[in-house]
């Protein structure tokens, strides 16, 4: 009587389940019709229950491949004698759907590691220019800090070391004069005057001409057309001169070679070496500056 209950109740036609239930969904609903437990579908199947309770919950990755877990679900709806294949489809179209979710998350974090990715890239560009922006201004303004000069320096004439209001044509007498004190100055002779013989042939006039001696023949000229940074030491890195220099000025270094030249804007720099012209375009910087060494 159990045995013809039990048959009668396997063979209940359910091949027309509810729209959207998954073939887990089916098989479970089916198992507990009938009464049976996982343990005896498994024992059934010769497989665990474990395997059981993933079919009947659609959780397939934990099968061991997408071949075991068709041939899980057609030996356990044959088992509870549903549509073979009804299940399969179900299986195959959930399958899909998963595969196609999965591609959707694995997509998005794609996308959000790219974009992550972007942004340390742009941290690390803006990162990159400040450091290296930091390193050319520390290097710089390092190069115009003041060198101790040597006890046999040469001394630098420029109008800037004087007090203001103090005419160029000043004569040693007039000049301690007008500073107040009875004592003569001792001024190099044409150190700062007002440009006359001494300007090029086809040059306008300017504003002065500086003329620096020291100890040697060589003549080194530097012609500015704008204001521009100047340093300029000997071969033992003795401080000859560093001040900015004007638009018109003209400064000549007597003195021995090679001299070690920087200029702060090389653009309106125009330099001769014992009457040959020198090319500063060669050692022009990103930022208009330019380190030369002349006379070698």
């Amino acid at each position: 009587m159990q045995t013809d209950q039990l048959s009668e109740n396997l063979t209940k036609d359910v091949s027309d389940p509810e729209a959207g239930l998954t073939a887990g969904e089916i098989l479970r609903r089916e198992r507990l019709r009938i009464g049976l437990t996982e343990k005896e579908v498994g024992n059934s199947l010769h497989i665990t229950a474990h395997y059981v309770k993933a079919m009947e919950s659609d959780s397939y990755e934990k099968l061991p491949n997408a071949v075991f877990a068709k041939g899980y679900i057609k030996h356990y709806a044959i088992l509870l004698e549903l549509d073979t294949d009804d299940l399969l489809e179900r299986y195959q179209e959930l399958a899909i759907r998963k595969s196609e979710l999965n591609q959707e998350v694995s997509t998005s974090q794609g996308r959000r590691r790219k974009d992550k990715n972007k942004l340390w890239v742009v941290l690390s560009v803006t990162v990159f220019i400040c450091g290296f922006t930091g390193l050319w201004a520390y290097n710089y303004f390092a190069a115009t800090v003041d060198n101790v000069p040597a006890s046999d320096a040469p001394i630098i004439n420029s109008a800037s070391a004087f007090l203001p209001n103090i005419g160029f044509n000043a004569t040693p007498n007039t000049l301690a004069e007008e500073v107040g004190g009875t004592n003569t100055v001792d001024l190099p002779k044409e150190a700062i005057r007002p440009l006359g013989d001494k300007l090029p042939t086809g040059m306008e006039a300017a504003e002065r001409f500086i003329e620096i001696v020291a100890a040697g023949d060589d003549v080194l000229r530097i012609s500015f057309s704008g204001q521009s940074w100047i340093e300029i030491n000997d071969v033992n890195a003795n401080q000859i001169h560093r001040d900015i220099r004007l638009a018109g000025d003209v400064l000549e270094i007597r003195g021995r070679s090679p001299f070690n030249i920087l200029l702060g804007d090389a653009t309106f720099a125009r330099l001769t070496f014992n009457g040959a012209e020198i090319n500063v375009s060669d050692n022009i910087r990103i930022d208009n500056s330019a380190r030369l060494t002349v006379g070698l």
